[in-house]
Formats: C-alpha cells, structure tokens, sequence
C-alpha cells in the first residue's frame, strides 16, 4: 500500500469513528412535552442514553428551531410518537428526596417505571424495587450463598386480589412488565405500552448494478486498460440499532462481478519494437463492508456510506499477443497466457443513494459509488496496477417488521 493510500485509510477509519457519533448527538426524533403547567408541545426530542434521559430533556418545535433543555422541575412528561414516554417523578435516592425522569412501562392500577438500574411501582405510594442481592448466610453446614429476592415478596403483595404470582419472575424489564400488565388487565385497564424498539435488527437487499471499471497497471511498463463495462448483481445485510440510534447502518454486501480489459503497449525491447494486445479476464467476489447514514427518516430519504472493499479472485485468464518487428522489417507474432502475479486488492468506497418506500416493508434503493483500490495485478507485498470502479445500482431492500 502507497504512502498516499494508508493516509487516506487513515482518514477513512477517523471518519467511520467521529462522524457517527457527531450524528448520534444530534438525533432529534418527533415527540412531545407536557409542561409543569399543562401545556403540551409537538416537535423534536433529542434521542439519547438512558442515563441522559432521565436527568434532562433536550426539545425543539423544529427542526430550525432553537433547543432548549428542561429539568424534570419543569415537565410532567415527554416521549416519542411510537417509542418511549418519560415521567417526572420524585424519588428518594440516598437519603435524598429529588424529582427525576423515569421511563413508565407500564400505566394502570399499578404503574411501573424504569429507573437506572432499578424499577419504580406506584399503587397506593410510590416505592422502588431493586434488584436481588446475593448474601453470606451461616447455615448447618457452614456459610452458603443466598439470594434475597425482595422484590418478589413485594409484587406478590401488590398484586394479591388478581389470584397472581411473581415467584417465578426474572429481575428483567420484560417480565415485570408482562406482569403488571397483566395485573392492569385483571382490573379491567388494557396496557398502553408499546414494545421496545429492537436493540439489533437486520434488513435484507437484493441488487444489480452497473459497472466502469478503470484498471491501470505498472508492471514492466505503464498500461492503461481499456474500461470494463458490465453488469453484476449482489446481495447485502444492513445491521441496525433502532432503540439506540435509527439513522446509521453497518452494511455488508457481496457482489460476483466478471470484468474483461483490453490494453495496449508498445515498446522498443533490444532493439526491435514490440507490440502487445493484452486481455484479462477476471471473476471474483467483492464484500463491501461500509457504514451508512440516512439524512432523513425511513419513508423516503437520501443518505451516504463510506467503507472498505476487498476483492477475492475467483478465475483469472490472461492472454498477450505480442508482435515484434525486427530492425531488419520481418514480423513475428506470438500468444502468451499467464506471465503475471495476481493478488486480492482491497480499497475504499464513498457512495451516495436515494431510499423510497414502494409498499409497507418493502423499499426501492438506487445508489452512485466510486470505489478506488489496488488492482488484480501483483504480489502480496506490492500491486503493481489500481482499480478506480464506478458503481450504479439498483436494488429492492426488504425491511423486517419492528413490530
């Protein structure tokens, strides 16, 4: 790899780092606040870590507004349409009364809410239940290992009169949810809690593409192939964390791609001038591996990706026809096949493309990329050719059902 090349990977790999996170902390999704006073508001919330949530709330009413950030002194509530409602709750926390944001899970004749690490219920008070505790306990037949499970005795309590029990219950968000929910249904109040977005979700996409391959080797003289024109078709992944931040992907793909080149070379080789058509023929594999960021919201919106390409030979065949003319005028003309070290290049992509909405899950992507990288031709050690490829695809991606 040059010089200039492991620079420009450099940039790449600070790019991949700093700019998502430049674009998480602005992620502003379409929520709502209520005000100390009643008032409610539509707009923008900031999306942030659970931690963040629960000390401030960043709003805007758009997306030219300016922000402003309200302590839980100052709001009832604030959520996402769709997603997460936070309440404004006063809690006692070592020894100290203060009013926080708590996320509720679940609202009824027993309210339940999130809390860092623990879970706040409200039936006739508030309290909070933590999680189990393992003690040293003396026993008969020495110390042993106990686990106090307080907060089993305490649902149980809570929910008595419904015939209910929480022995079983797992000190997790989902089963003690479940379980005031059913307790609401039991006293008639149906849930209004949405299930999490998902932690990991992947989509699928299918696509064909059309390809400019430039190809230019430096191998015993400077060789400028003519431009490979073909069609390829390839299949990729986009991984995603909705719940965390629902604009950024990591994409893979996989492309078979078959590229002919033709070049030209004409020389003087101990006196007598030399010609060579040479002809490649190469079938590999490409896995773009790249990161993908959405400008806008799902529906239909732009975006780009940035990432890196290795290739993977899969057939080569070379042919040189060579014609030498003497000094003297006679001609000779012969066929060579091989004669070249090969390698599995690998560069860097930059791609622009546009994401619509056709039915439900279903979305039409097409996509503009410029790939710039080692060519097939040259050892291991050294490429002795580059690639600079333009990609215009097209594509159908499959989205799973968050729900």
């Amino acid at each position: 790899m040059s010089f200039k090349s492991f620079i420009a990977m450099k940039w790449a790999i600070a790019a991949f780092i700093l700019i998502p996170a430049t674009l998480m902390a602005q992620d502003f999704r379409p929520g709502y606040i209520i005000k100390s006073n009643g008032d409610s508001l539509s707009g923008l919330v900031r999306y942030r870590t659970a931690k963040n949530n629960t000390e401030t709330c960043v709003f805007k009413e758009s997306k030219r507004s300016d922000t402003d950030t309200f302590s839980p002194d100052r709001l009832k509530k604030f959520g996402f349409y769709g997603d997460k409602q936070f309440v404004s709750l006063t809690v006692r926390i070592k020894g100290t009364t203060e009013k926080v944001f708590a996320r509720a899970l679940a609202i009824g004749a027993i309210d339940l809410y999130a809390y860092n690490k623990s879970y706040l219920i409200y039936k006739d008070s508030m309290m909070m239940i933590s999680q189990d505790q393992r003690k040293i306990v003396s026993t008969g037949d020495g110390l042993r290992s106990k686990t106090d499970k307080t907060y089993v005795g305490i649902l149980n309590f809570l929910i008595r009169e419904c015939q209910m029990s929480a022995d079983h219950i797992k000190y997790s968000e989902e089963e003690i949810t479940h379980l005031i929910d059913n307790y609401n249904r039991c006293k008639g109040q149906e849930p209004f809690y949405k299930k999490p977005r998902p932690f990991v979700q992947f989509d699928f996409e299918v696509f064909s593409a059309y390809l400019h391959s430039n190809m230019k080797m430096d191998y015993y003289d400077d060789v400028t192939m003519n431009p490979s024109k073909t069609v390829a078709f390839g299949i990729g992944t986009d991984l995603s964390s909705p719940r965390i931040f629902d604009r950024i992907f990591l994409s893979l793909e996989a492309w078979y791609v078959s590229s002919l080149y033709q070049g030209y070379t004409e020389g003087k080789f101990n006196g007598d001038i030399r010609r060579e058509d040479i002809i490649m023929d190469f079938s590999y594999i490409k896995a773009p591996i790249s990161l993908r960021y959405n400008f806008l919201k799902e529906a239909n919106t732009p975006y780009f990706k940035l990432g890196f390409v290795p290739y993977f030979l899969i057939e080569k065949s070379v042919k040189t026809l060579i014609e030498t003319e003497t000094g003297n005028g006679q001609v000779f003309s012969t066929e060579t096949y091989g004669e070249y070290d090969f390698r599995n290049p690998k560069g860097l992509m930059i791609s622009v493309g546009y994401d619509k909405t056709l039915y439900r899950n279903l979305r039409l992507f097409g996509e503009v990329r410029y790939e710039n990288s080692g060519g097939f031709v040259g050892t291991a050690v050294q490429s002795f050719s580059t690639l600079k490829n333009f990609n215009f695809m097209l594509g159908i991606r499959i989205k799973r059902d968050e729900k």
